[in-house]
């Protein structure tokens, strides 16, 4: 009889108490939902990035260490808790407008914090990263400071300062132009020759100084487009996001010729435009040439064309040059004419590494009392790479127009681009 009490006392300490369960069990309850997210996305925030079964041997294994409670609350199983904003779709009651912006949609990221990309800040008051203004133009800000004589500058629905309602045109000297645009810096423009002398790589990662030794140079049936180093005049930064100068206009061939160069706010590329009037009642045909130097000596290699070889010539529409292994300098990009059909194309192209010259020329017709237009594009960017991206935004006019590169031309001057099909 003492035996069998014996017993039983032994087995009672071996026989769990009713209802309790297994560290395990407990864990797998209390951790599924981590283990789903970590299977599903091999990652839940707090666990580290785990693959395939690691994910539930992982947790578990932390669980039964330091207990169910691990898994009650972690990114990813929808429920906001500890330091979370958010947890997938669960946002609380939190908006764009919450948050102090104007409008959009808030969305969660995969830290479990609010992810703000998808709300817009223009008209909130403030003047956020991108904006010039917001509401009201800045104090100090003023049409005499933006270089007009009178008027009052607004601040536009996309929060730019804009400059439409000022009076009088501000004149500079060409070799004072000095306009930094998305990361690129525009330097010194050359009016004996008309050159823009000098690039700054600005923001580009281990870009130089010296993206070239003078870009656009301009001929008219062989004679150079001269036009002074000034004064020009000059419109700022205005609604369409852009700063304009325009030099004076210089007789050649019977054609009335100017330049207009415009610099993007958003984007390192800049605009050339040369404007040839007709004055006469009779058509004027003439050759106009442009000669560009990048600078690159003889290290220029050719990174990319529109026609997708490395070699230049007159199919390609733009071209994308550097000066090689050393990346001392700012890649270039250089955009000749446009795609579709336009009504002009270049006669004649060159560019042959290592030669660091561009040139090219185009034969074009002005009718009696009408003016054309021709129309480049510089790029610089910090690698061969983006610069090849940035090139094939000229691959489509949408794109070209989407991304403001034509902002400032009207219909009517959008149609008498010769090299482009506008």
């Amino acid at each position: 009889m003492r035996i069998l009490v014996v017993a039983s006392l032994v087995l009672g300490l071996m026989v769990a108490p009713a209802g309790a369960q297994s560290k395990k069990k407990v864990c797998k309850e209390s951790c599924g939902a981590v283990i789903t997210t970590c299977e599903q996305q091999n990652e839940a925030a707090g666990f580290g990035t785990l693959v395939g079964k690691k994910c539930k041997r992982s947790v578990l294994k932390r669980c039964k260490q330091e207990g169910p409670e691990i898994c009650q609350a972690f990114c990813g199983d929808g429920v906001v808790s500890g330091a979370e904003q958010c947890d997938g779709a669960e946002l609380g009651s939190a908006t764009c407008q919450s948050e102090g912006l104007v409008s959009g949609t808030l969305a969660c990221g995969s830290d479990c914090l609010f992810d703000f990309s998808g709300c817009e800040a223009c008209g909130n008051g403030t003047i956020d990263d991108g904006e010039t203004c917001d509401g009201s133009v800045p104090v100090g800000t003023t049409c005499t400071s933006l270089g007009f004589d009178a008027g009052t500058p607004s601040c536009t629905a996309e929060c730019f300062v804009s400059s439409d309602d000022c009076g009088g045109i501000q004149s500079i000297a060409l070799d004072d132009f000095n306009i930094a645009s998305g990361g690129a810096v525009w330097l010194d423009i050359d009016g004996n020759d008309f050159t823009i002398d000098e690039g700054a790589g600005g923001d580009f990662t281990g870009a130089g100084d010296d993206a070239f030794d003078g870009a656009w140079g301009i001929t008219v049936d062989a004679a150079s487009f001269a036009p002074g180093d000034g004064p020009a005049s000059a419109t700022f930064f205005t609604s369409v996001n852009a700063a304009t100068i325009t030099t004076l206009t210089q007789a050649l061939s019977g054609l009335d010729v100017s330049a207009l160069v415009t610099v993007f706010r958003s984007s390192p590329t800049l605009r050339l435009i040369i404007s040839l009037a007709n004055p006469t009642g009779a058509d004027i045909m003439s050759t106009i040439g442009t000669d560009t130097n990048f600078g690159s000596d003889g290290a220029t290699v050719i990174d990319a064309t529109s026609s997708g070889d490395l070699l230049f010539d007159t199919t390609d529409r733009w071209v994308v040059s550097s000066d090689g292994v050393t990346m001392s300098d700012p890649v270039n990009g250089s955009v000749l004419y446009g795609p579709g059909s336009p009504a002009v194309t270049p006669t004649s192209a060159t560019l042959v590494p290592p030669s660091d010259s561009l040139t090219t020329d185009f034969d074009i017709t002005v009718p009696a009392g009408q003016t054309r237009y021709l129309m480049f594009f510089s790029q610089m960017s910090g690698s061969p790479a983006t610069g090849t991206t940035n090139a094939m935004t000229f691959d489509s006019n949408d794109d070209v127009d989407a991304a403001g590169l034509l902002g400032g031309l009207t219909e009517a001057q959008r149609g008498m681009i010769l090299n482009w099909d506008l």
